[in-house]
């Protein structure tokens, strides 16, 4: 009769250690998230207020300023003239200067790009495989 005892003792102790630890992430009084470190200290990254002006207002559409065309070879002198000019400019009142798009394909950057300046946007029309402002030239 020992057995049955011993067995229902470890299980009462193994469903107690279920429980865990408490949650790293709740809701607060106010509705928000409260982010709690673990035992090491980590935390959950809080990514709620990332974004244009902290997510509070839609991504104001930046006027396109110069378009670069496709062109073989490295190109980036001639993006990096392309930004150059625009970040030159008056800010509108939302802050920004303007976009250099680059017109559909791959375009070469054998260098790197500078952005001196707040408010230049770099826009891409897509690789040309079915994704919209994709930009970025993957296959």
């Amino acid at each position: 009769m020992r057995t049955p005892t011993l067995i229902i003792l470890l299980g009462s102790v193994l469903l107690a250690g279920a429980a865990g630890p408490p949650p790293i992430i709740t809701a607060g009084k106010d509705g928000k998230l409260v982010y709690q470190a673990g035992e090491r200290g980590n935390r959950v990254p809080d990514f709620s207020t990332c974004g244009y002006a902290g997510g509070d207002r839609q991504i104001p559409n930046a006027q396109v300023r110069v378009v670069v065309a496709l062109e073989k070879g490295d190109e980036t002198r001639r993006i990096q003239e392309a930004i150059d000019y625009v970040t030159s400019l008056t800010p509108d009142t939302n802050g920004l200067r303007g976009a250099v798009l680059l017109v559909k394909g791959r375009h070469e950057v054998l260098g790197g790009l500078v952005i001196a300046n707040s408010g230049v946007v770099l826009r891409g029309q897509g690789s040309g495989r079915g994704r919209d402002n994709a930009g970025c030239g993957w296959p």
